[in-house]
């Protein structure tokens, strides 16, 4: 995770492991990633289950060990067994058994992908987050409003599929698909980010 921003507030961009591979499964499936589409078989009826819980659930834990460390206490190990659902055997993922098979079977073939692409993005994140100008987003956003920058915090996780994803989680937790980081869609970006900015300064 990359946190950008002042003390007054913060955005974070983060490519979250665990939708990662909720999406490597879903692509290599052929599954639907939105509610609107029906479920074609029981299996991809618990992908979606699955797939539509993750963002909350792992910003949720990712919250809960930013205040265990803040509090000097360990990183407790059921969290993390909480977010991955204790790879590579998914024992926890016993109530979605046919998706526990999948996750199985695809396990030991993400990871590796995974662990390269992700310094790829991670790269790329930055030099985006440099050409935004999302200092000068919140800026403008409080000064239509009138007043100072009040504090705000602002999350957005990115999915490698599908490219064009969008879906916002709540008024201040977006996920976006990394076609959002492509150059040639900077300004969709852009004006994506100071919609939802103008809303919470």
């Amino acid at each position: 995770m990359r946190r950008f921003g002042r003390e007054s507030w913060k955005m974070n961009i983060d490519f979250p492991i665990p939708l990662q591979f909720a999406a490597y499964i879903g692509q290599h499936q052929g599954f639907a990633p939105t509610a609107d589409a029906g479920a074609a078989s029981r299996v991809e009826a618990e992908w979606r289950q699955w797939w539509d819980s993750l963002p909350a659930v792992f910003a949720e834990a990712q919250e809960e060990s930013l205040r265990l460390l803040k509090a000097g206490e360990r990183y407790p190990p059921e969290l993390i067994a909480n977010i991955f659902l204790d790879p590579p055997e998914f024992e926890r993922m016993a109530n979605w058994p046919e998706l526990q098979l999948l996750c199985r079977s695809y396990w030991d073939t993400f990871h590796p992908e995974w662990n390269r692409e992700k310094m790829r993005l991670a790269r790329r994140q930055v030099e985006q987050h440099r050409e935004l100008g999302v200092q000068k987003i919140v800026k403008e956003c409080a000064r239509q409003a009138g007043h100072k920058p009040r504090p705000f915090r602002l999350r957005l996780d990115c999915t490698c599929w599908p490219t064009d994803y969008r879906r916002v989680v709540s008024g201040n937790h977006l996920v976006l698909g990394i076609g959002y980081l492509d150059d040639a869609r900077i300004d969709n970006l852009r004006a994506l980010l100071r919609w939802h900015i103008a809303g919470l300064v």
